[in-house]
């Protein structure tokens, strides 16, 4: 049985959105790097409400096999190699799709990741917020939209956690962009059970892909 569930809806269309794996190394080795900050993203690209059927199976095959070259995607999805191509620097282009490194954080040193949820005030510009999600700790990745910033962060002991937290709330208390206490979930990496997300099957019911490739 559940207890005490919080759910936090994010509209997508008013939701920026930042997933940093470089600026989180960054941070947990103190390599202080300043080409490694880039802007939020947009969550929603200007023409996603006009893609064709083959830019809908190509976005799906590209999630799908991302490890496959045009060729192979060309011969599964019947779609020809020069049009998968196309799309494939499309998406980029427009930031349907992103690269994203995967690492394994429990073998270099870090200890903890930290699930949180805060309410700030609806006016707290971007960069405001930013400035004060840096002092919590290493970001690797949040979703913010007006009222509301969910995200992660990763530290290398509890006391630096702490230390963050700390300088975080007693920040954004006293420039008056928050009016409540963060939720914060704290969880050991050497405890948890982490895996790689597969995203394919919820891009294909996103979609409405019912074609198998």
């Amino acid at each position: 049985m559940l207890e005490d569930f919080r759910c936090v809806h994010l509209c997508v269309e008013l939701a920026s959105y930042q997933y940093n794996v470089p600026a989180a190394v960054s941070e947990i080795f103190g390599l202080e790097r300043k080409d490694v900050q880039p802007s939020p993203v947009s969550l929603m690209p200007a023409d996603a409400s006009r893609m064709s059927e083959k830019d809908r199976l190509t976005l799906y095959a590209f999630v799908r096999y991302p490890t496959l070259s045009d060729l192979e995607l060309s011969k599964r999805t019947g779609i020809s190699r020069p049009t998968i191509s196309g799309k494939r620097s499309r998406f980029f282009d427009a930031n349907i799709l992103l690269r994203e490194a995967h690492v394994e954080w429990q073998r270099i040193c870090c200890e903890l990741m930290c699930f949180y949820h805060l309410r700030i005030r609806q006016d707290v510009s971007s960069h405001d917020a930013g400035s004060l999600l840096g002092m919590m700790g290493s970001q690797l990745f949040y979703y913010m939209q007006p009222g509301d910033i969910c995200g992660a962060m990763l530290s290398s002991s509890f006391s630096d956690l702490k230390d963050g937290i700390d300088a975080f709330v007693n920040s954004a208390f006293e420039r008056d962009l928050m009016d409540t206490k963060p939720h914060i979930v704290i969880m050991p990496l050497r405890a948890m059970r982490v895996m790689k997300l597969d995203y394919a099957p919820a891009v294909a019911e996103m979609l409405g892909i019912e074609k198998e490739i």
